[in-house]
């Protein structure tokens, strides 16, 4: 203890210019994020948010909407779009009786600012009471279809929520309501939104004041970011709005049974009751039976129905993290919420001690790939009941014992390669596209091992099981069957032909058009006889998606792709990441290796391509569909690591100030995705 105390002394002395910096910055941060977001946070929602119809509000349009707010109201919010435009201009707003007499707000908005897909709210400037209000919308922008369109949109629905209102647009009446959400102060509300945030302030100044005062190693540094972030991620996105995190807590409760000794797909009733969530989307009710259920006693669950969950036969030693807590929360007779956030808790400390081994382990990019890890994507995917964490914190571990075969000149150790083993072995039947990752330890010198056969042997072992998924899911499942299907139908059926026309890939309209009925998924017949078709197919969709696709394997899209962060914040992330990378190393990777690294995130991204192009993308789609960002995230780790170089490198003090930076964007991510929920 005295040892410590003397360490944080002299840390002090060292850094007290910079921990007053940082205590000013952080604390007018904290204070104007928290302020910003005031109309939002703990607030209880009520409307109109079901999307059907987008308008847009231009110089030629004036939009309004009457509605009957609940007493208390004090802020409206209302759906917005802007996909695809060159947005500029104003929005102005004004929300009033219907006289126009009594004006409770009047707001300038640059279009620019306005968050795509998002709820944008107007604080009002006084608590109404139960009565009718106008809101009207108009704009200066240029209007037209296209691209090229300078207004944005606003969304409207046939589910008449405001049915004793009315809805006109240039004083036309329409059959369709704004998506607009009234908002007004609530008791539980606040009580969440406070614990969150005191929580949040608590945890996010302790790292600060660790990062400061103690100066600890790299791999202690971020296993406590990633495990103090995780937890709070793991309550503020809410159960089951992760993308198929369903069925993935179906597939964990079934394992969950195995370590019980139980029938394999029995379950009690209790841990089915999904009351107050609603899947894929980051809801408030889920708040509210949080702080009422959390501690409610468990029902007796010897007197509970049991169920038979539907089997789910699949590959689950992905689910055994989440699997774990689930049958400790069983086993020690825990209701449902408390079982279901022990078994993300337990998913949670799988991924933070991947972390912790692979930040140890790499001699290089720690700074780089410790940010990287505690990135929203990655948080939200860890904190969850996902595989997705397993997945990446795996994907860490087998680049950093990569890293340090290649780059230290020391012989492989017997306990580093049974971890390395392990982890090549169990990540590839979780998704085969990363498997050929595992192929770059043939590039590891040999006098790393005892001779030409001892490598041989051992990284054999270390890509046997990658051969054999890619084997089993390329070619016996995919390749073998569209061969044989192509050589029955070239001469009974004729392949249907699309024609992609290019423009319609360079324009937007923001009149609504009913999605295609689902067809056949393309097969790898069409491919084959359809080469140049196929080629534009995936020129369009790259070109169109891959800013997206970046973007969302950082957190641009969270809660199934709804919740989407400001862009701002998301261009801040790989910035950060980039600065980073530019770091002085003791190490720098040879060009070829860096090549080999894009080559092989090329060829991983293309497969996953395909994947989707024959596995569920309909024959009617003019772009490849069902890719989310988050495929991508586990290729970052060497995406980043080829910015390094012998040339540009920044100086080891930049670490301090880059941890702060992401702290900071983190605090504004978790506020930001609060007063998202609490309008939802």
């Amino acid at each position: 203890m005295k040892r410590i105390i003397e360490r944080i002394k002299s840390n002090f002395q060292k850094n007290k210019f910079r921990i007053l910096a940082f205590l000013l910055i952080w604390s007018a941060v904290a204070f104007f994020t928290l302020m910003s977001y005031q109309d939002t946070l703990g607030k209880r929602s009520r409307g109109n948010s079901e999307i059907e119809i987008p308008y847009e509000v231009n110089k030629d349009t004036v939009i309004e909407q009457t509605i009957k707010v609940d007493d208390g109201t004090d802020a409206i919010s209302i759906f917005m779009v802007t996909y695809a435009r060159k947005n500029k201009g104003n929005l102005y707003v004004t929300i009033s009786d219907l006289s126009e007499k009594n004006i409770y707000a009047e707001k300038t908005i640059d279009v620019t600012r306005i968050q795509d897909n998002a709820f944008m709210t107007i604080g009002l400037d006084r608590k109404l009471p139960l009565q009718m209000v106008k809101i009207r919308l108009s704009s200066d922008s240029k209007g037209g279809e296209g691209a090229g369109g300078e207004a944005v949109g606003v969304y409207c629905s046939s589910y008449k929520a405001f049915d004793y209102g009315s809805f006109k647009i240039n004083d036309v009446v329409h059959d369709e309501s704004l998506c607009v959400r009234y908002l007004m102060e609530d008791e539980q509300m606040m009580k969440f939104s406070r614990i969150a945030i005191v929580f949040t302030l608590i945890a996010l100044s302790l790292m600060i004041f660790i990062l400061l005062l103690f100066e600890p190693r790299y791999e202690s540094l971020f296993a406590v970011m990633c495990l103090l972030f995780g937890i709070i991620f793991m309550f503020i996105i809410t159960p089951f709005s992760v993308p198929d995190e369903g069925t993935h807590y179906r597939r964990s409760l079934e394992l969950s049974n195995s370590f019980l000794f139980r029938n394999d797909y029995e379950v009690e009733e209790t841990y089915l009751d999904y009351r107050g969530f609603y899947g894929h989307h980051n809801a408030s009710s889920a708040y509210r039976r949080l702080l009422e259920d959390f501690n409610a006693p468990a029902e007796n669950l010897d007197q509970t129905e049991t169920v038979n969950v539907i089997p789910i036969y699949t590959y689950l030693g992905f689910y055994t993290p989440q699997a774990l807590g689930l049958a400790i929360g069983r086993l020690f007779r825990l209701n449902m919420l408390k079982a279901y956030y022990l078994g993300r808790f337990t998913n949670l400390l799988f991924y933070v001690l991947c972390v912790y081994v692979a930040i140890r382990k790499t001699p290089v990019h720690k700074l780089v790939f410790g940010l990287l890890s505690v990135t929203p994507m990655f948080m939200q995917q860890a904190a969850s009941y996902s595989y997705d964490g397993f997945i990446f914190g795996l994907s860490f571990v087998v680049i950093a014992y990569f890293l340090k075969w290649y780059l230290v000149d020391e012989e492989i150790t017997v306990q580093e390669y049974i971890v390395a083993l392990i982890a090549n072995i169990i990540l590839s039947p979780a998704k085969f596209v990363y498997c050929i990752f595992s192929f770059l330890y043939w590039f590891i010198p040999e006098k790393r091992f005892k001779s030409r056969l001892h490598k041989f042997l051992l990284v054999g072992l270390i890509c046997a099981e990658p051969l054999r998924t890619l084997y089993q899911e390329i070619w016996l499942n995919r390749v073998q069957i569209h061969i044989k299907r192509l050589f029955g139908l070239a001469y009974s059926e004729p392949i249907k032909t699309l024609s992609i026309s290019s423009e319609k890939f360079f324009t937007f309209s923001l009149v609504g058009k009913a999605p295609a009925p689902y067809n056949e998924p393309y097969t790898f017949t069409y491919v084959l006889q359809h080469p140049m078709e196929t080629l534009q197919l995936f020129y369009h969709t790259i070109r169109y998606s891959v800013k997206l696709w970046f973007y969302s394997s950082i957190g641009r899209t969270l809660s199934a792709l709804g919740l989407i962060l400001p862009l701002r914040l998301v261009q801040a992330l790989p910035l950060l990441l980039l600065v980073a990378s530019f770091r002085k190393e003791e190490y720098v990777e040879p060009i070829w290796l860096k090549a080999l690294f894009i080559f092989m995130c090329v060829i991983s991204a293309v497969m996953t391509l395909f994947g989707m192009l024959l596995g569920w993308t309909s024959t009617e789609s003019e772009m490849i569909e069902g890719i989310q960002g988050r495929y991508f995230s586990p290729l970052l780790p060497y995406f980043f690591a080829v910015f390094n170089n012998g040339k540009l490198r920044l100086p080891k003090k930049i670490d301090s100030y880059a941890v702060f930076m992401q702290i900071i964007l983190l605090f504004e991510t978790i506020v930001y995705i609060l007063s998202y929920t609490f309008v939802n």
